[in-house]
């Protein structure tokens, strides 16, 4: 498991974005986030609709909801789709031998840890920290 470098830049433009627009271009020069990935996930965020260009900017970005409400899942899901740490091959597989039943039921736990976890960290509390 890890997380991977769009997720990770994708929550950071995020929290940055949590306190105030910014330009894309600033995003990737003062942040030291590089810049295709800044142009690779702001869309997809916006497609989310959990971004928006500001009319009459130059580029700038901003939150269409207030950090508060805006948790670090929608994040994850909005750049890589639902959290699934099997895969639905590795479900169908264990669920047929019933000495691998239990092993499933591990994986799943943790997954909802970890969906449950980043649904309650919100951007508010991660300027907070």
């Amino acid at each position: 498991m890890h997380v991977s470098k769009e997720v990770d830049y994708g929550l950071r433009l995020a929290i940055i974005l949590a306190e105030g627009r910014c330009a894309a271009k600033d995003l990737a020069e003062r942040y030291q986030i590089p810049h295709n990935f800044v142009q690779l996930i702001l869309p997809k965020l916006v497609r989310a609709g959990l971004v928006q260009i500001v009319p009459k900017t130059k580029g700038e970005y901003e939150l269409l909801k207030a950090p508060k409400n805006l948790s670090l899942l929608d994040i994850v899901i909005a750049l890589e789709g639902p959290i699934d740490l099997m895969g639905r091959h590795y479900a169908k597989a264990h669920a047929r031998d019933a000495k691998f039943v239990h092993m499933l039921e591990v994986w799943q736990g943790i997954q909802a840890d970890v969906v449950k976890h980043l649904g309650s960290i919100t951007l508010d509390k991660m300027l907070a920290e």
